[in-house]
């Protein structure tokens, strides 16, 4: 039977084209991570691109774009792995027995969903009707490919629905067919032997809607505006076209959750002994809140990165407000408000960002410095050891109270957790104003809070990341100051690269990446743009 020889056929696509490892590697700890700006920059190699399966976003997506108006059931597919940060990495797409019965049983149960309504399929034409049938299957094979069929290639699932129609019947047929189309390889890799227009237009596609591409890039495919070294402005009309669709939203909105780690604060526990203000329904609002503040930069604030990181306002309704110590929200609804500014500075001192960065019982120096290294400055750390110290109490033997930062120093203090915390710590210091909620406070058990901070370099002087050099009074400076450093920039854009391409940067196009963000005017989303036109993410793009 095709269906089943299409499904073997698929186990020996995974087995074979997945073991590989995508290309790239990660920042050395101590070397700087985030790529220089040079205009030289080794004419080094692009990384292994890795051949890469549709996410379980992505294939639900790309079933939603082929059968529109028929109701799909809930398919189950097996989980997505994440991989230096993102679910859709070449290097997590590993084979298992799980992945493939998964694919089976949901080309299946789309299979019977569809033929279920044949009129949504097929319009005033019956199923009976071979010239109906085989229309509708020429027409949908190169959707589901995402390219046109040799004539060889379509005969094969032509005759093969004419075939089940006479052994069984066209209902059955058209079924059998349309679960042959859904397993084949061609649909669940996206295969580039040769990066043509097609190619690009897939690329682009799932990149920036995580959607298979429409009739209107496929058409610009076959006009030869997306060929390498082709048009150029075609290209550019294209992704501007494309920014514009409500489908992007939807992917910089992912790229953002996944890059920034919104997830975290839904998981965000707290002991409600120490805060009777918690319960279940705060972690979504905060959630909410914070990932409408980043959309809003990105798109109204033109992504424009000094926004991001200063802008003194949050969303919020009722219940936010009060955390905030604002007025003029009521109910659920989300309204934008100002915040002083001496005590907020944009996404760092979002109370869901902070409250993500905590413990159950106070706050987490250590996460916060960690999370303002790797994602913002791209400097990677050494994983800690088995073992690590534990805090001293909270209050002392004489029964004083001392702060999350004096118990930390001192825990700290071994040479042996210098090597590492010298760097976190003082970055993690500089939100000590923020509880594990995301509350703005004056005091710690009491004690003046110290947010200073200074990372030093072996000689005693601060640290340069690259043009950050890390001394700071606070979180607003420091956010100032990130706000303005191009290596946060580069930073980011090695974590677009990362999520549109499915792999790491390798040295060279981390130095390509820097270049492209000096290039940017300070906007990651003139970033993002910059980068899916360019040979790093097409190559041979004009």
């Amino acid at each position: 039977m095709f269906a089943r020889h299409a499904a073997v056929t698929l186990v020996v696509v995974l087995v074979a084209g997945c073991s590989g490892t995508s290309g790239g590697s990660a920042p050395i700890p101590g070397t700087g991570g985030a790529g220089a700006t040079g205009s030289n920059c080794g004419g080094g190699e692009s990384g292994h691109e890795g051949l890469r399966r549709l996410s379980a976003r992505e294939y639900r997506n790309t079933i939603a774009a082929l059968f529109p108006g028929v109701a799909i059931p809930t398919l189950e597919l097996a989980p997505d792995i994440s991989v230096q940060g993102f679910d859709n990495q070449s290097a997590g797409q590993q084979p298992s027995e799980a992945i493939v019965d998964a694919f089976i049983g949901a080309a299946r149960s789309i299979a019977l969903a569809a033929v279920s309504e044949p009129r949504i399929l097929l319009g005033d034409c019956s199923v009976d009707d071979r010239d109906c049938r085989q229309r509708y299957v020429a027409a949908l094979a190169p959707r589901v490919f995402r390219r046109p069929l040799d004539p060889s290639e379509a005969s094969l699932y032509l005759d093969f629905l004419e075939t089940q129609v006479r052994r069984y019947d066209a209902v059955v047929g058209l079924r059998m067919t349309l679960e042959a189309l859904l397993v084949a390889p061609e649909f669940l890799y996206r295969p580039e032997p040769a990066l043509d227009g097609y190619a690009m237009a897939t690329r682009l596609s799932y990149a920036l809607w995580q959607s298979p591409p429409d009739a209107e890039l496929l058409q610009a495919a076959a006009e030869g505006k997306l060929s390498p070294g082709g048009d150029a402005p075609g290209l550019l009309a294209a992704l501007e076209r494309m920014m514009r669709d409500p489908r992007a939203r939807g992917a910089v909105a992912d790229f953002h959750r996944q890059w920034l780690q919104l997830d975290h604060i839904l998981t965000a526990q707290r002991d409600p002994q120490l805060f009777p203000e918690y319960d279940a329904s705060l972690p979504p609002r905060l959630r909410q809140s914070t990932a409408a503040f980043i959309d809003q930069m990105f798109w109204d604030a033109g992504g424009d990165l000094t926004a991001l990181l200063t802008s003194p306002v949050a969303l919020v309704d009722a219940r936010l407000a009060s955390l905030y110590g604002v007025t003029g929200a009521s109910g659920d609804a989300f309204l934008q408000v100002q915040l002083n500014p001496a005590e907020r500075s944009g996404l760092l001192t979002q109370a869901g960002i902070m409250a993500a960065l905590s413990g159950t019982q106070e706050e987490s120096p250590i996460h916060r410095g960690l999370f303002v290294l790797e994602h913002f400055l791209c400097e990677g750390l050494p994983p800690p050891p088995m073992v690590v110290p534990t805090l001293a109490p909270r209050t002392s033997a004489e029964g004083m109270s001392t702060t999350v930062r004096a118990r930390i120093e001192s825990s700290h203090s071994p040479p042996a957790c210098q090597s590492c915390h010298a760097r976190i710590d003082p970055i993690g210091f500089a939100f000590g104003h923020y509880d594990a909620l995301g509350r703005y406070r004056a005091t710690d058990g009491g004690a003046t809070i110290d947010t200073r901070g200074l990372v030093k370099d072996e000689d005693g002087s601060a640290m340069v990341f690259g043009d950050f050099r890390a001394e700071f009074d606070d979180a607003i400076d420091l956010s100032r100051k990130l706000a303005k450093s191009q290596r946060v920039l580069t930073c980011v854009g090695e974590h677009l690269f990362r999520f549109a391409a499915g792999r790491l940067a390798t040295e060279s196009e981390r130095c390509e990446l820097g270049k492209l963000a000096a290039q940017s005017e300070g906007s990651t989303k003139r970033l993002f743009v910059q980068l899916l036109s360019s040979h790093l993410f097409l190559p041979g793009a004009p």
